[in-house]
């Protein structure tokens, strides 16, 4: 699709698929993981990270806090260059 408002960035796509995916491993981390360690219906609820990866897995806000501030880049972006 294309906007009469703005131009196409592609390296936004490429920041966007990063928070992506770590929304993705948030997810998973959180069902998959809890799972295997408590068996059907478990969740891992306060879990400690090891690793600063480990880290990203769980601390799932990051990737929506990503995508928060690329909207908001977008919407600056668009309305940057109209008069109010």
């Amino acid at each position: 699709m294309i906007s009469p408002n703005a131009t196409y960035n592609p390296a936004i796509d490429h920041i966007r698929a990063l928070a992506a995916i770590l929304v993705l491993m948030q997810h998973s981390h959180a069902r998959i993981g809890g799972r295997l360690a408590f068996g059907y219906g478990g969740e891992l609820i306060g879990a400690q990270a090891a690793t600063p990866l480990d880290a990203l897995a769980i601390e799932g806000h990051t990737g929506v806090a990503l995508f928060m501030v690329l909207s908001g880049f977008i919407f600056t972006h668009i309305a940057y260059g109209s008069v109010v």
